[in-house]
């Protein structure tokens, strides 16, 4: 069974997504070309053959009864109730669903009459049937193989059936009825075999009257399941595969798995070996369960979404819940420990989760072994989760204080300075019989005091900032010798950045430095989170942004003063206002987290002659909201005020124009952990301030309502955000350092304006530039309480830029004009578009 999941148990959707990827939900089948519906509309039963192979969407409103069905290629048939499906009904019969295809159907009848025998199959397919009869006189046999699916209601054999085989190899039976008794009739002479791939149960809730209801299924009590379920492997969350992009397919195979709801059996009906699962709500036994020698119980903890919310439930867990005795003295006892990442992350270090296992009848003996997987399936070495048998009726699970490990180091360094008396030997009085050989040969190991120097903790102290300063992944270039992406595997998180996530690079340095603390929250969360997540774990734990909201700031900054430059002169009183608004995308890739930004804004001016010139104050504020492109997911809201001093000096037609100011401001911005099936938030607000200074120089050829203009300018800004630490994301929380952007951009180029009529003037401007400022926005923090985790990071924008801009300039009076104006801007995957109106009034 290699099973493929979209996501962690949803409930929203109305079933728990362990089943297969074409048949994930009632109805919801990708493979089913559902847009074009075929209509066989039948009005008697068949006794042929019917195949449908066109992968197209077929509704029949007649019994079949046909000796061979076939359903393949992705094709889905509906027989609507009442109407049954009959294979084999006095003679041979048999019916295959494969190849992603789907059945859907009220009643199936396998081996009706006495002389009949029929056979369904459904291979790498689903179906949905609220009732399967295996032989109600005849013979009858199913078999779920291959990835496949059922959606049942009722299952059972008539009582005076010749035969009723059952296979569940790789297959799903997921309950769709409350109350439901699986497998009536059923007893040891005709038991329910299981193989090596596995079976999975699942136990959905059930939306019902206008809301969701837990289920609760059994199976007959006479009934027996055999056969070696083998070995559950279980990876519950995706990786970086074949591209950049993260994919959160899951994977899962072999075991008797059990999830969601109660199930409830008999203690004779498990003689099955291998591993039982379970993975969310409770196996529940009528007697006794014994674990036999080599087999394990498997726990899932955290496996559950709210229904209503979609959040992912904490205290989800398996548990199984024997009336009898709980024999588990042979076999061993696994953990998949998906809630320990999220007790980690929200800090709950002593979480216990409480009768895993409960014994009505008492426990026999503990379990010989306990194995802790994460979420590739691999087992976690020295974890922290440890067994409670004080109970002798249960078993608990707890995660283990990290403050037990600490003490043991601590002996350690004492033994040290036992090595220290070694000298003693020395002294002794051996020199006084062999004065001659002696002296030679003992001052030479004398220099044995060269170890002493050579204790690492010297070179351990510095290794702590600089080896995660050096930002040898500049720009987020992927090195020409990384691995491809064909590497299964990743035993370092730089390794794994290197070939999916260039852009985390510098975090990845300082996870993999975590790891090697074992005493570490944040190192037993990564070991839980496996190999295969590591690209995904190293985007998810960058800072905000990335370090781009002192770019954006800037950014937003050099749009609202552009009004200063923009604005008619003349040699008046005046006031102005401009509201502008606008977007920036930076398009995101594995070398850099992309945004789009919207900006919303207004900005107000006074001035007055000054003799040649004008002078005046201008102040204004612009909103930023932020959204993330790409493998992270950041949200932001920045607000920031500016006040400016500005004037303007002309001789004839050339005009000087500068400006001088400060900025103030606030950003608030959210970064969402997924990796481990919660959406852990992590918060951050924190204040910028900023000085901004500019100049220009234009020189108009032509009039004032006709004229073209080259133009030059330059300007500065320098903006300091404040250190900040992160909120309600415990171990990824960040300690942010201060980072200081600076932006320094040279730009020419020419504007112009044609007159349409007496009031109405077009305006353009074209130009271009450099920023010979910060294009590498670096950032440093380090993960709030874990040592040895300090990190920089950040990504590259080019230099270069063009810009450009058309508008609307209206004048209603001598006095005053309205513009009404676009302007955008350009680098290398960044981009900018915005409108603005800008109002003038001169007095």
């Amino acid at each position: 069974m290699n099973h493929i999941y979209r996501v962690v148990f949803n409930h929203s959707l109305g079933v728990w997504q362990s089943v297969s990827e074409f048949a994930r939900a009632k109805g919801k089948s990708k493979s089913v070309k559902a847009a074009v519906v075929v209509a066989s509309a039948l009005t008697a039963a068949s006794a042929g053959a019917a195949t449908y192979d066109d992968g197209q969407a077929h509704t029949v409103n007649a019994a079949i009864t046909d000796s061979e069905l076939v359903i393949s290629n992705g094709s889905a048939v509906t027989v609507n109730p009442p109407h049954p499906i009959v294979i084999g009904n006095n003679q041979n019969g048999k019916a295959t669903v494969d190849t992603q295809s789907k059945l859907t159907a009220y009643e199936i009848n396998i081996g009706n009459k006495a002389t009949g025998k029929g056979s369904l199959t459904i291979n790498n397919a689903s179906a949905e049937v609220e009732k399967i009869v295996i032989g109600q006189d005849g013979a009858g046999t199913l078999k779920i193989i291959n990835d496949a699916s059922l959606d049942i209601g009722e299952i059972e054999r008539g009582v005076n059936a010749k035969q009723s085989d059952v296979l569940l190899d790789g297959g799903f039976l997921n309950a769709a009825k409350d109350g439901a008794v699986w497998f009536k009739n059923f007893t040891a002479n005709e038991p329910i075999k299981i193989g090596k791939q596995g079976v999975g149960i699942g136990i959905e809730d059930m939306y019902l009257d206008g809301k969701w209801n837990p289920i609760n299924v059994s199976i007959d009590p006479n009934a027996v399941i055999t056969g070696n379920v083998g070995t559950m492997n279980l990876r519950l969350l995706g990786a970086f595969k074949d591209s950049d992009e993260y994919d959160p397919a899951l994977t899962m195979t072999g075991g008797f798995i059990k999830y969601g709801g109660t199930l409830t059996l008999a203690g004779a009906t498990k003689q099955w070996n291998g591993d039982t699962v379970i993975l969310d709500g409770t196996l529940k036994v009528n007697g006794d369960f014994v674990l036999n020698d080599g087999d394990k119980l498997g726990i899932g903890l955290g496996f559950s979404e709210d229904n209503e919310t979609e959040k992912y439930l904490p205290d989800s867990y398996g548990k199984l819940h024997t009336t009898g005795k709980a024999d588990i003295a042979k076999g061993g006892l696994k953990v998949y420990a998906h809630d320990v990442i999220n007790a980690l992350i929200t800090g709950n270090t002593d979480k216990e989760w409480k009768n895993v296992v409960r014994a009505d009848g008492g426990r026999v003996g503990e379990f010989k072994s306990l194995t802790v997987y994460d979420l590739d399936g691999n087992v976690v070495q020295n974890s922290r989760i440890t067994a409670d048998y004080t109970d002798s009726n249960a078993v608990h699970l707890a995660l283990g204080s990290k403050s037990a490990p600490q003490p043991e180091p601590a002996p350690q360094p004492e033994p040290t300075p036992e090595p220290a008396p070694e000298p003693t030997p020395e002294p002794t009085p051996i020199p006084a019989p062999q004065p001659e050989p002696a002296p030679a040969p003992q001052p030479e190991p004398q220099p044995a005091p060269q170890p002493q120097p050579a204790p690492p903790v010297e070179t351990s102290v510095p290794t702590d900032a600089p080896t995660h300063e050096a930002p040898a992944f500049e720009g987020g270039v992927v090195p020409a010798d990384a691995p491809t992406h064909e590497v299964p595997e990743y035993n370092t998180y730089v390794n794994a950045a290197t070939a999916h996530a260039a852009v985390a690079l510098g975090v990845a340095a300082a996870l993999d430095s975590v790891l090697g603390n074992d005493d570490s929250d944040l190192a037993e969360a990564l070991k839980l989170g496996g190999n295969e997540r590591k690209a995904a774990i190293g985007v998810q734990s960058l800072p905000l942004f990335n370090g781009e909201m002192a770019r954006l700031i800037v950014d937003g900054n050099e749009r609202a003063t552009a009004a200063i430059y923009d604005k008619e002169i003349e040699r008046k009183r005046g006031i102005w206002a401009k509201i502008l608004g606008g977007e920036r995308t930076l398009d995101g890739n594995a070398d850099r987290l992309g945004f789009k930004a919207n900006d919303y804004g207004v900005i107000v001016g006074a001035d007055t002659v000054l003799g040649n010139g004008n002078v005046g104050v201008a102040l204004g504020h612009t909103r930023t909201d932020v959204d993330s492109k790409g493998l992270a997911n950041h949200t932001a809201k920045a607000n920031t005020t500016t006040a400016l001093i500005y004037g303007d000096y002309d001789t004839g037609s050339t005009t000087a124009s500068g400006h001088i100011g400060a900025s103030f401001g606030n950003v608030e911005g959210e970064r969402h952990i997924t990796w481990t099936g919660a959406n852990t938030v992590a918060k951050s607000d924190y204040d910028t301030k900023g000085i901004l200074a500019g100049f220009g120089l234009s020189h108009r050829i032509g009039s004032t309502d006709k004229h073209i203009a080259p133009y030059a300018k330059v300007s500065y800004q320098k903006l300091t955000s404040d250190a900040y630490r992160e909120s309600d994301a415990s171990l990824f929380s960040l300690d942010v350092a201060k980072q200081d952007f600076e932006s320094l951009k040279f730009s020419a180029g020419v504007a112009g304006k044609l007159p349409l009529t007496d009031k109405l003037g077009l305006t353009a401007k074209i130009g271009g530039g450099y920023d010979a400022g910060d294009n590498f926005g670096y950032i440093s923090g380090s993960f709030v309480g874990t040592d040895g985790s300090n990190f920089t990071t950040g990504q590259k924008v080019s230099r270069e830029f063009a810009e450009a801009g058309v508008g609307l300039a209206y004048k209603p009076s001598q006095n005053s004009q309205l513009s009404l104006g676009y302007q955008g801007g350009w680098r290398s995957g960044y981009q900018e578009h915005g409108g603005a109106v800008v109002w003038q009034m001169k007095f």
